[in-house]
Parts: C-alpha cells; sequence; structure tokens
C-alpha cells in the first residue's frame, strides 16, 4: 500500500500547475508567486496573456514580457494566451491552480478545474529576508550591463546626463531632518570558543568603532552631497550627546538640539566577529516627548522654515515623533507649501509608516509595509497599492533587500505603468545599516530638484548601493555618485 501511494504521489507531481499572468515587469511580486508555484510540481506552465488578448492592460509587448518569464523559470513551460483561458484550462488540464490571494473572494474562472479533481490556492508566496547576499570588499560599480538595468532606463527615459543634471542642482537646495540622532557603536572582537560553564560564545575585544546613525546620518547625506543641511532633535544631557554633536560638526551639519534631562541619547551597538554580527544592544528610552518639547521642536522648525525647501522625517519609533509633531509639521508642510519626505524603521520596534500623511515619498522595507497593513498574506504590488492609498503619499518606495526596490508613483496608481521595480545594485555588501538612510535622503533632495519618482529611485538605488559597500554609516559625497554613474557602461 505505501508502494502504491509513493507512485500516486510521483504521477501528481507530474501533472501540471497552471499559472497565468501578464507579468508587465517581472518585479520581486511575480518571483515569489513564481518560485511557490514551481515547488507545487515539476511541471509549471505559465500562461502570458497576449496583447490582443491584454489590451490596454499590457504595455510591454508580449515578446517580451514571454522571455523575462523564461529567463527567470527556465524549466517552465511559458505559453502564450490568445485565446480562451477556459478552453486552455480544459485542454491542459492541471491538477493545480496558483492565484494571488487578491482573488480569493472573486469569481474566478480557473474553478472549472474541480471537475477533473484539480484545486485552487491562492499564495502571493514567501517574504524573502535578504540574508544570502554576499559579503566582499569590492568597490561599488553600477551593473550598466544587466537587461533589467538596461530596460529600466529606456522605460523610463533616464540617462547619465539627466542623473548627472539633477545631482548638480542638490547644492541650491535647503533641507530640514527632523528625527532620532543615533550613535552607532561597532564593537569588533576575537572568538575564543565556547564557554564550560554554560552554552555561551566566548570573545575578546579587539576595537571598536562609532558612527553617526539615524535622522543624523540623513542630514549628514544631505550635506555631503552638496545641499545645506540643518537637523533639529531632543537628546539626552550625556557625554553620547557632544559625540554625536562632533560628527555633525565634522560632517558641516547645522544643528538645533534639544536637550531633556528625562531622555537618553539613543545608542546601538553591534558586537562583530570577523564579519558577522554575533549581537545587537540598545540603550534607548521609548516615551514620546512631552508637549512642551514638541511645542519646542515646533518653534525651532519656524525659524527656518522660510529657508527651508525639503523636510525629512526619519522616525525611529523612539518617541522623537509623536503624533502630535506629526500633525503639527504636516499642517506646516500644507500652510508652506513644502516638499516632506518620511520613513518609519520598524525592524526591532513597533512602528506605522502610514501614520505619516500625504507626504511626497515614504519608504518602507516590505516588513514596515506589511506592519502597516496588518498584512502578511498579500503580493507586494497590493500591499504598494493599499499603502499608497492609506497613506495618501505620493510616491512609495517598498525597499527589499536583495531584490531592490519596487517603486509606485501615485499620482495614478491604477494604471499598471506607475509601478516598477528596480534591481539591488551592489552585487556585493559588506554593510547593509544605512542603506534606507541613505535611499530617502537622494531621492527626497532629487524630488525637491524637479526630478521624476524614476530619476529619484535610480539616483536613490546608486547611494545605497554606495552605502553598503562601506562599513558603518558614512556618508556619501555627490562626488562619489557621479563617479558611480559615469563609470564604463550604459
Amino acid at each position: 500500500m505505501g508502494q502504491l501511494k509513493n507512485i500516486q504521489s510521483m504521477l501528481d507531481n507530474y501533472k501540471p500547475t497552471f499559472v497565468s499572468g501578464l507579468f508587465n515587469i517581472l518585479h520581486p511580486g511575480h518571483r515569489r508567486f513564481l518560485d511557490f508555484a514551481a515547488s507545487k510540481s515539476s511541471h509549471l506552465i505559465v500562461g502570458v496573456f497576449s496583447d490582443a488578448a491584454a489590451g490596454d492592460s499590457a504595455y510591454m509587448p508580449e515578446e517580451v514580457r514571454i522571455a523575462a518569464v523564461k529567463g527567470y523559470l527556465k524549466s517552465a513551460e511559458v505559453i502564450l494566451l490568445d485565446g480562451d483561458l477556459k478552453s486552455t484550462l480544459i485542454k491542459l488540464k492541471p491538477r493545480l491552480v496558483v492565484k494571488g490571494p487578491e482573488y480569493k473572494n472573486r469569481e474566478n474562472i480557473e474553478k472549472i478545474v474541480g471537475e477533473w479533481g484539480g484545486e485552487i490556492i491562492f499564495s502571493a508566496g514567501n517574504e524573502k529576508t535578504g540574508a544570502n547576499i554576499q559579503v566582499s570588499t569590492k568597490d561599488f560599480q553600477v551593473p550598466w550591463e544587466l537587461p533589467e538595468i538596461k530596460n529600466f532606463l529606456k522605460r523610463r527615459k533616464i540617462s547619465k546626463a539627466s542623473l548627472i543634471n539633477i545631482v548638480g542642482k542638490f547644492k541650491d537646495t535647503n533641507v530640514l531632518t527632523i528625527g532620532d540622532i543615533i550613535l552607532d557603536i561597532y564593537q569588533y572582537c576575537r572568538p575564543l570558543g565556547m564557554s564550560k560553564e554554560d552554552p555561551t560564545i566566548v570573545v575578546q575585544p579587539i576595537r571598536e568603532e562609532k558612527f553617526l546613525g539615524g535622522a543624523g546620518i540623513v542630514a549628514a547625506h544631505a550635506r555631503a552631497l552638496n545641499a545645506q543641511s540643518r537637523i533639529i532633535s531632543v537628546v539626552g544631557k550625556d557625554q553620547n550627546n557632544r559625540i554625536t554633536s562632533n560628527f555633525l560638526s565634522e560632517y558641516g551639519v547645522e544643528n538645533s538640539i534639544l536637550f531633556d534631562a528625562s531622555r537618553k541619547t539613543t545608542i546601538k551597538t553591534r558586537i562583530k566577529c570577523e564579519g558577522k554580527t554575533l549581537l545587537r544592544f540598545s540603550d534607548l528610552v521609548e516615551v514620546n516627548l512631552s508637549n512642551e518639547k514638541i511645542l519646542d521642536v515646533i518653534t525651532e522648525v519656524k525659524k527656518y522654515i522660510d529657508e527651508t525647501d525639503l523636510i525629512m522625517l526619519s522616525d525611529f519609533n523612539y518617541g522623537i515623533l509623536p503624533p502630535g509633531l506629526v500633525k503639527e509639521l504636516t499642517s506646516l508642510k500644507k500652510s508652506k507649501k513644502l516638499l516632506m519626505t518620511a520613513d518609519s524603521q520598524s525592524s526591532s520596534q513597533y512602528g506605522d509608516i502610514s501614520r505619516f500623511k500625504k507626504m511626497d515619498l515614504i519608504t518602507p522595507t516590505e516588513h514596515e509595509a506589511r506592519i502597516a497593513l496588518n498584512d502578511k498574506e498579500s503580493g507586494i504590488v497590493s500591499i504598494a497599492y493599499n499603502l499608497i492609498k492609506q497613506s495618501k503619499a505620493k510616491n512609495l518606495f517598498i525597499t527589499l533587500g536583495e531584490d531592490g526596490v519596487l517603486i509606485q508613483d501615485g499620482k495614478n496608481i491604477d494604471n499598471a505603468n506607475s509601478i516598477d521595480r528596480l534591481p539591488a545594485l551592489a552585487k556585493v555588501c559588506r554593510d547593509n545599516s544605512g542603506a534606507g538612510d541613505s535611499m530617502l535622503t537622494a531621492a527626497s533632495i532629487a524630488l525637491a530638484n524637479g526630478a521624476d519618482i524614476w530619476h529619484a529611485a535610480f539616483l536613490g538605488a546608486v547611494i545605497s548601493g554606495l552605502q553598503v559597500s562601506t562599513i558603518g554609516n558614512q556618508p556619501i559625497s555627490s562626488d562619489k555618485i557621479i563617479e558611480a554613474i559615469c563609470a564604463c557602461g550604459y
């Protein structure tokens, strides 16, 4: 009996699994969906709707869309769906049809598979964490030769000259950053072994490095990009605030630092051993600013508001940007017609990026976007669509680690051409801390200088690639960006 079950299982595995779609741009959501479908059978059939069948929904030619799917899933059978989907299903008789979770409560033609014992399952695939990025000491170079990069540049009418022109305008920008200043400490150690008394790794400290983090490095990036940069924040009355103030002075950032005796300057320490992070610990206070401190911050903002072109909110959810302050800042944005962008980090703490309403750009990670929507199931494109509607943002980046960045133009979110993807530009990664901070800064300043969201995203991807090629948060200069853009290639 067991042998018969094994034979039946093998036969089922050879029966086809079927998926279908437009696949205008093969973004990470498609890849996860296709990976999941491929895991269900050794024979996956992918149906790509033809230009005629898709109508206005297809803005990439069918041959390009088919080639993209074939290039990603070489083992799959890719067919052109030129006629009736129902007829195709009757002919193929798939054992399984996989559809995205957004179709779960709709009427599905594919239910016909039940007539021959097949079934439909709904899944977006699995979220990736980007844990398998390589570590290397190679210098960063934009991979101009990648077809995905070439196609993105062509699709969005981007040239080296247009990118360099935008970077050249950065010097005319006055930027105000508001958020949590953090001191990052890297404690490098040598491994000694495992303790005999308890299951504990024993290391010996070798050296320590300190870096400016949080909103501080966002402001430092802005200054390194030739913008005039000022930061407003609240810190504790302690030795560490002097260290962060020295960093700000060294990087040429003007500061309006307010002190609060009830707080401490946030410190994040990484214990690193042989290129790996063994442990992180944070020394901080997670309490919202008092109403009195909120008024102090607003007073500082109003001192500089008339000369400001861009406000960046860098939130780590430690209480520096409580709801009352965000509400006041949003009102100022409206009355002064300012550009305002926001990032709200939720890697080890709870946050909600969607509370920053009507921003010109928000830049959550996928994890942060899903937290804001309380949605672990939907595909990444649906997540982008729903988050931009909930937050009322003009533009959205969802950063995806090794999968790059998903870009959503909020002006016409129902148009399929309003969403696109850039792959990660760094082939290797030395340290992924600060990648989002640098992307937020460069993209925001680009938008403040009239760039469209596609140029802003590409410049954000370039500076992010430069950042992850560096150990620790280091301000990236406009010269470095131009150097990367001018390197051989496209």
